[in-house]
């Protein structure tokens, strides 16, 4: 479920939307009429560009409704893009189709009839990929460092045709440009939205799973297994057990007398465990342990037919395999999280996509692929940054009218 491009699965690979259908935006966002055009870019007009063929007229009536909208996008100071991050499936897939509608630009760029209008149109497009970026997503994020990129290429491949009067325009456009988004800023808001939005999840799934301890019945159905306390202290958890085997404490990855504590989520005040063959949660303050019954998905979907994990679990096994995976998500979500909030306060760990693989080489696959995801967005963002710098230098130098080669 988690193997591929992480973030794209908790932003909104559910639901996506076909080629031919446009994404809904809220009222008044300058962007809709541009969505709109572009569901009638076909493979057909793909091939045409990519072939530099002339444009035939219905593709010209679509990347002039394109570029119109673009304009009107540059123009806003900020966008509503309509996303509702409560739901906690939140589908930015159609919002993708902004790179389609650039590339659409950027390759026919020459249609238009000035240099100018060339320029106009470069910013048109990095103001799109940033007012994108402002929703902290990575997906987005990565779409708008792509856009920015071919901004620049294309300016540096024409450079010396780029006029002192033009070369001003330019810079004060790139000035004018939304802030967008950042490195920090997406690992902190996809951490806080997806990551630990879906632990809730999973705890909320847990219970819903799991019938509590009757009074009297401590051992919630697991016979021989009392839970005697929980100790937390920062990032390190502790929860202690009792069996016929004697009393001992456990930290998460830790096992004895048949007990594992998978791991331990205190903002939710829950943990995972299995205990001979069977998998339960435990109410860490009220010392309650509740097995994980698997054919109870169904019933506690209608109670919150929202919740992704029972969605997920609907496709599984209704035996012990199905808790495992409940068990495996939540690792992966508690060791993505700690991914996160690394890279967020030490970026520069996350500069050098090798030493990232091998820093996470012994982590699962799921793990290890997203710090390389991370690791790339990180490192992507920096050289972007530099881009950015020298070319703001250049520009401005030649708006002065000398040419720097």
């Amino acid at each position: 479920m988690l193997v591929g491009f992480f973030t794209i699965f908790l932003a909104g690979s559910v639901g996506a939307e076909s080629e031919s259908v446009a994404a809904k935006l809220p009222a008044g966002n300058p962007y809709q009429k541009a969505f709109d055009a572009i569901t009638r870019y076909t493979g057909e007009h793909d091939a045409t560009i990519r072939q530099r063929l002339p444009l035939p007229a219905e593709l010209v009536d679509v990347r002039r409704e394109v570029a119109q909208s673009l304009a009107d996008g540059r123009r806003a100071g900020s966008v509503d893009w309509g996303i509702d991050y409560t739901t906690g499936t939140v589908d930015v897939m159609p919002l993708t189709k902004a790179a389609r509608m650039c590339r659409l630009m950027l390759e026919t760029i020459d249609a238009e009839p000035s240099p100018t209008e060339q320029n106009a149109r470069m910013l048109d497009v990095m103001a799109l990929g940033r007012h994108l970026g402002s929703e902290q997503l990575f997906v987005l994020n990565i779409i708008a460092q792509h856009l920015e990129q071919r901004a620049y290429s294309w300016w540096e491949k024409n450079f010396e045709k780029i006029t002192p009067d033009e070369a001003r325009k330019i810079a004060e456009g790139i000035e004018k440009l939304p802030k967008g988004g950042s490195s920090a800023g997406a690992l902190a808001h996809e951490k806080k939205v997806y990551l630990d939005g879906l632990l809730k999840q999973l705890a909320d799934a847990t219970t819903l799973l799991g019938e509590p301890a009757k009074p009297g019945q401590e051992d919630g159905g697991m016979a021989g297994l009392r839970m005697t306390g929980a100790m937390i202290q920062g990032a390190r958890a502790h929860v202690g057990f009792e069996t016929g085997d004697g009393s001992f404490w456990l930290e998460p990855g830790q096992a004895q007398a048949g007990v594992r504590l998978v791991s331990v989520n205190a903002g939710v005040d829950a943990a995972l465990i299995t205990y001979k063959g069977r998998s339960a949660w435990l109410k860490l303050s009220a010392r309650q342990i509740a097995v994980i019954d698997l054919s109870r998905v169904d019933e506690a979907l209608k109670t919150a037919p929202g919740n992704m994990v029972l969605a997920m679990l609907q496709g599984t096994e209704k035996t012990e395999r199905g808790a495992e995976a409940l068990a495996e998500l939540e690792r992966v979500l508690t060791q993505a999280g700690a991914v996160y909030e690394e890279a967020r306060l030490n970026p520069e760990r996350f500069t050098d996509p090798r030493a990232v693989e091998k820093r996470y080489a012994d982590t699962s696959p799921v793990v290890s692929g997203v710090a390389m995801m991370v690791a790339g967005f990180v490192s992507g963002e920096n050289k972007l940054l530099e881009r950015r710098e020298k070319f703001r230098a250049r520009i401005t130098e030649r708006a002065s009218g000398s040419i720097t080669r």
